[in-house]
Protein backbone atom coordinates (compact mmCIF):
# COMPACT_ATOMS: atom_id res chain seq x y z
CA UNK A 1 0.00 0.00 0.00
CA UNK A 2 2.91 2.25 0.90
CA UNK A 3 4.49 1.83 -2.33
CA UNK A 4 1.15 2.47 -4.33
CA UNK A 5 0.94 5.70 -2.52
CA UNK A 6 4.69 6.79 -3.21
CA UNK A 7 4.19 5.59 -6.86
CA UNK A 8 0.85 7.78 -6.59
CA UNK A 9 2.80 11.14 -5.39
CA UNK A 10 5.60 9.92 -7.70
CA UNK A 11 3.40 10.27 -10.59
CA UNK A 12 1.66 13.36 -9.28
CA UNK A 13 5.83 15.21 -8.93
CA UNK A 14 5.85 13.98 -12.72
CA UNK A 15 3.10 15.74 -13.52
CA UNK A 16 3.73 19.06 -11.85
CA UNK A 17 7.17 18.99 -13.50
CA UNK A 18 5.45 18.22 -16.69
CA UNK A 19 3.06 21.28 -16.39
CA UNK A 20 5.57 23.54 -15.03
CA UNK A 21 7.83 23.34 -18.28
CA UNK A 22 4.97 23.18 -20.21
CA UNK A 23 3.82 26.71 -18.84
CA UNK A 24 7.56 27.90 -18.79
CA UNK A 25 8.19 26.43 -22.42
CA UNK A 26 4.95 28.57 -23.60
CA UNK A 27 5.69 31.82 -21.53
CA UNK A 28 9.20 31.68 -23.55
CA UNK A 29 7.40 31.39 -26.68
CA UNK A 30 5.43 34.20 -26.28
CA UNK A 31 8.17 36.37 -25.15
CA UNK A 32 9.67 35.53 -28.82
CA UNK A 33 7.08 36.49 -30.40
CA UNK A 34 6.62 39.72 -28.94
CA UNK A 35 10.55 40.59 -29.99
CA UNK A 36 10.08 39.27 -32.71
CA UNK A 37 6.86 41.46 -33.46
CA UNK A 38 8.72 44.47 -32.13
CA UNK A 39 11.62 44.04 -34.19
CA UNK A 40 9.18 43.95 -37.57
CA UNK A 41 7.65 47.06 -36.26
CA UNK A 42 11.14 49.01 -35.85
CA UNK A 43 12.25 47.68 -39.28
CA UNK A 44 8.68 48.87 -40.80
CA UNK A 45 9.15 52.19 -39.25
CA UNK A 46 12.74 52.64 -40.53
CA UNK A 47 11.58 52.04 -44.28
CA UNK A 48 8.64 54.02 -43.96
CA UNK A 49 10.95 56.90 -42.69
CA UNK A 50 13.47 56.38 -45.38
CA UNK A 51 10.78 56.14 -47.80
CA UNK A 52 9.44 59.62 -46.71
CA UNK A 53 13.34 60.76 -47.14
CA UNK A 54 13.67 59.70 -50.45
CA UNK A 55 10.41 61.36 -51.79
CA UNK A 56 11.37 64.65 -50.01
CA UNK A 57 14.17 63.83 -51.67
CA UNK A 58 12.96 63.47 -54.97
CA UNK A 59 10.47 66.42 -54.85
CA UNK A 60 13.68 68.25 -54.44
CA UNK A 61 15.17 67.14 -57.35
CA UNK A 62 12.27 67.66 -59.11
CA UNK A 63 12.22 71.23 -58.49
CA UNK A 64 16.05 71.56 -58.87
CA UNK A 65 15.12 70.28 -62.79
CA UNK A 66 12.29 72.45 -63.56
CA UNK A 67 14.46 75.80 -62.31
CA UNK A 68 17.02 74.31 -64.91
CA UNK A 69 14.95 73.70 -67.56
CA UNK A 70 13.34 76.96 -66.99
CA UNK A 71 16.64 78.63 -67.18
CA UNK A 72 17.68 76.15 -70.58
CA UNK A 73 17.48 77.43 -73.87
CA UNK A 74 13.60 76.40 -74.95
CA UNK A 75 14.27 76.26 -78.55
CA UNK A 76 17.08 72.88 -77.65
CA UNK A 77 14.14 71.27 -75.61
CA UNK A 78 12.78 69.07 -78.38
CA UNK A 79 10.29 66.86 -77.71
CA UNK A 80 12.45 63.68 -77.96
CA UNK A 81 15.01 65.17 -75.58
CA UNK A 82 12.09 65.66 -73.71
CA UNK A 83 10.68 62.31 -73.68
CA UNK A 84 14.43 61.06 -73.48
CA UNK A 85 14.72 62.92 -69.62
CA UNK A 86 11.55 61.76 -68.76
CA UNK A 87 11.94 57.73 -69.81
CA UNK A 88 15.97 57.84 -67.97
CA UNK A 89 13.94 59.37 -64.81
CA UNK A 90 11.20 56.73 -64.91
CA UNK A 91 13.69 54.39 -65.09
CA UNK A 92 15.66 55.58 -62.37
CA UNK A 93 12.60 56.16 -60.08
CA UNK A 94 11.80 52.28 -60.86
CA UNK A 95 15.13 51.21 -59.98
CA UNK A 96 15.34 53.22 -56.55
CA UNK A 97 11.74 51.89 -55.89
CA UNK A 98 13.42 47.87 -56.67
CA UNK A 99 16.22 48.85 -53.97
CA UNK A 100 14.17 49.75 -51.29
CA UNK A 101 11.42 46.75 -51.82
CA UNK A 102 15.02 44.43 -51.28
CA UNK A 103 16.33 46.49 -48.75
CA UNK A 104 13.00 46.46 -46.68
CA UNK A 105 12.95 42.30 -47.53
CA UNK A 106 16.22 41.79 -46.53
CA UNK A 107 15.59 43.50 -42.90
CA UNK A 108 12.40 41.08 -42.97
CA UNK A 109 13.77 37.92 -43.47
CA UNK A 110 16.78 39.12 -40.91
CA UNK A 111 14.31 39.77 -38.24
CA UNK A 112 12.24 36.76 -38.83
CA UNK A 113 15.36 34.80 -38.86
CA UNK A 114 16.46 36.19 -35.40
CA UNK A 115 13.31 35.33 -34.04
CA UNK A 116 13.14 31.98 -35.31
CA UNK A 117 16.68 31.13 -33.82
CA UNK A 118 15.55 32.50 -30.48
CA UNK A 119 12.53 30.35 -30.34
CA UNK A 120 14.36 27.36 -31.10
CA UNK A 121 16.82 28.41 -28.50
CA UNK A 122 13.87 28.26 -25.93
CA UNK A 123 12.27 25.39 -27.15
CA UNK A 124 15.97 23.30 -26.77
CA UNK A 125 16.68 24.68 -23.13
CA UNK A 126 12.70 23.92 -22.29
CA UNK A 127 13.35 20.37 -23.76
CA UNK A 128 16.76 20.08 -21.54
CA UNK A 129 14.59 21.50 -18.87
CA UNK A 130 12.30 18.64 -18.98
CA UNK A 131 14.45 15.84 -19.62
CA UNK A 132 16.15 16.94 -16.51
CA UNK A 133 13.14 17.04 -14.57
CA UNK A 134 11.98 13.75 -16.28
CA UNK A 135 15.80 12.26 -14.87
CA UNK A 136 15.68 13.60 -11.26
CA UNK A 137 12.16 11.95 -10.59
CA UNK A 138 13.65 8.84 -12.19
CA UNK A 139 16.44 8.65 -9.86
CA UNK A 140 14.12 9.02 -7.45
CA UNK A 141 11.56 6.95 -8.15
CA UNK A 142 14.44 4.34 -8.41
CA UNK A 143 15.78 5.55 -4.85
CA UNK A 144 12.27 4.63 -3.35
CA UNK A 145 12.27 1.08 -4.53
CA UNK A 146 15.41 0.45 -3.20
CA UNK A 147 14.58 2.03 0.27
CA UNK A 148 11.65 -0.07 -0.18
CA UNK A 149 13.43 -3.32 -1.15
CA UNK A 150 15.92 -2.66 1.90
CA UNK A 151 12.69 -2.00 4.24
CA UNK A 152 11.44 -5.70 3.18
CA UNK A 153 14.47 -7.28 3.54
CA UNK A 154 14.88 -6.29 7.05
CA UNK A 155 11.05 -7.61 7.91
CA UNK A 156 11.94 -10.76 6.42
CA UNK A 157 14.84 -11.48 8.12
CA UNK A 158 13.21 -10.40 11.50
CA UNK A 159 10.59 -12.24 10.89
CA UNK A 160 12.97 -15.41 10.06
CA UNK A 161 14.83 -14.34 12.99
CA UNK A 162 11.27 -14.73 15.06
CA UNK A 163 10.75 -18.28 13.48
CA UNK A 164 14.05 -19.25 14.73
CA UNK A 165 13.31 -18.54 18.26
CA UNK A 166 10.32 -20.15 18.07
CA UNK A 167 11.61 -23.06 16.84
CA UNK A 168 14.66 -22.91 19.90
CA UNK A 169 11.72 -22.36 22.14
CA UNK A 170 9.77 -25.22 20.85
CA UNK A 171 12.95 -27.85 21.18
CA UNK A 172 13.73 -26.56 24.29
CA UNK A 173 10.18 -27.06 25.87
CA UNK A 174 10.42 -30.63 24.10
CA UNK A 175 14.18 -31.44 25.62
CA UNK A 176 12.49 -30.30 29.22
CA UNK A 177 9.15 -32.75 28.73
CA UNK A 178 11.48 -35.71 27.70
CA UNK A 179 13.67 -34.99 30.50
CA UNK A 180 10.91 -34.95 32.93
CA UNK A 181 9.38 -38.18 31.54
CA UNK A 182 12.78 -39.90 31.76
CA UNK A 183 12.84 -38.95 35.38
CA UNK A 184 9.46 -40.14 36.19
CA UNK A 185 10.25 -43.91 34.38
CA UNK A 186 13.54 -44.02 36.31
CA UNK A 187 11.80 -42.79 39.76
CA UNK A 188 9.34 -45.96 38.73
CA UNK A 189 11.55 -48.27 37.95
CA UNK A 190 13.19 -47.30 41.67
Amino acid sequence: KKEAEAAIRLGEMEKQAALAAKKEAEGKLQKAQREFEAKQAEAEARWKAERDAWQASQAEKERAKDAEEEEADKEEETIPVLEAKLAMLRQMEEEERRRKAEEEEEARRRAEEEARKLMERERLNAEKKAARDRELAKKEKEKQRQLEWLKNQERLKQAKQKKLEAAEERLFQKAKRMDMLDRGADDAAA
